[in-house]
């Protein structure tokens, strides 16, 4: 049995390798396609809706990519921890950020079982379109609830579950979309209380090359922490 369990988390961290090694190629162009702005754009200000971020506030922007959500978010907060496990996706937030003359987000490089990262000092972690790489979610929540002070908010957005058309290259897809009323009983499993879930944006595009155009709907879940 503790066989099959060894060459199980091998193969996942390969997995992870892998996801992470494209994420590090893709960094440079990563904020070139319209749509991907224009997706990140819809998120944020869903996310703002929901949650009341505020001056004071000390936030995680989860799986942050370039920064297009923690960029958008930091004037709105005290600081943002930018956390993602490809170095040069974070490299080019840096660089973004320091153009921008945004000051207060921190780039923090994960490793693969985000055992880098323990405290729970953030008032909120947002995170946008990284669940559906991430195998285990059920773990992956209990970091949420480690990192997350009593009283503080989660906001995850992705895509609603579809029929595996949305990724032409399937490599470093765990889950073709997710369920978000079943996140949401995981999040309530581990102390948070589900305040929304709603869907924030359509992506509209072909599942194949020809192919009509076809609605891939994504939501924001919003749950707080339950203690103050």
């Amino acid at each position: 049995m503790s066989s099959d369990l060894d060459r199980s988390k091998k193969q996942e961290d390969l997995n992870t390798a892998d996801t992470t090694v494209r994420f590090d190629e893709a960094a440079q162009t990563w904020d070139d396609k319209p749509a991907r702005v224009e997706l990140a754009a819809a998120i944020t200000a869903a996310m703002s809706r929901e949650v009341p971020f505020g001056p004071e506030m000390q936030i995680m922007d989860f799986g942050s990519g370039t920064g297009l959500i923690a960029r958008a978010l930091a004037p709105q907060v005290a600081s943002v921890t930018a956390a993602d496990t490809s170095g040069e996706m974070l490299a080019v937030l840096a660089a973004k950020a320091k153009a921008a003359g945004l000051t207060t987000i921190q780039p923090l490089l994960l490793d693969a079982d985000y055992e880098s990262h323990a405290d729970a000092t953030h008032d909120a972690i947002v995170g946008a379109m990284v669940l559906h790489h991430i195998k285990d979610i059920a773990k992956l929540v209990q970091h949420l609830a480690q990192w997350c002070r009593p009283g503080g908010w989660v906001a995850l957005a992705d895509l609603e579950p579809e029929d595996g058309t949305f990724h032409r290259d399937p490599h470093g897809v765990m889950h073709h979309g997710i369920d978000p009323a079943s996140l949401a009983s995981q999040l309530e499993a581990v102390g948070f209380t589900t305040k929304s879930i709603r869907t924030v944006h359509t992506i509209q595009r072909p599942p194949a090359e020809g192919a009509d155009l076809q609605d891939y709907p994504v939501f924001l879940l919003v749950a707080r922490k339950d203690g103050q």
